[in-house]
């Protein structure tokens, strides 16, 4: 999944709401694995086209990836509120 328009100052937002849930580790600052309730992710942040590219490589069977999708675009969309 890729979301389009999200600053440096977003990603740097979405990345500590991240952290701050206990239960999720972000490594990386541009690119690297978010995992946290059972759910693994590769990402990679381009900076000149302001894009977060998300890859989920293991889930649940019973979370659906547009679940995930549908939580990380919420995520983006209240730290661009904050940001």
């Amino acid at each position: 999944m890729q979301i389009t328009g999200i600053s440096e100052a977003t990603l740097d937002a979405l990345r500590r709401q991240l952290l701050a849930d206990h239960r999720t580790e972000v490594t990386g600052t541009t690119e690297g694995t978010i995992k946290g309730h059972g759910v693994t992710a590769n990402y990679h942040y381009d900076s000149t086209q302001q894009t977060l590219s998300v890859n989920v490589i293991h889930r649940p069977f019973f979370i659906p990836l547009s679940a995930i999708e549908s939580q990380l675009r919420t995520a983006v969309a209240n730290c661009q509120k904050t940001s």
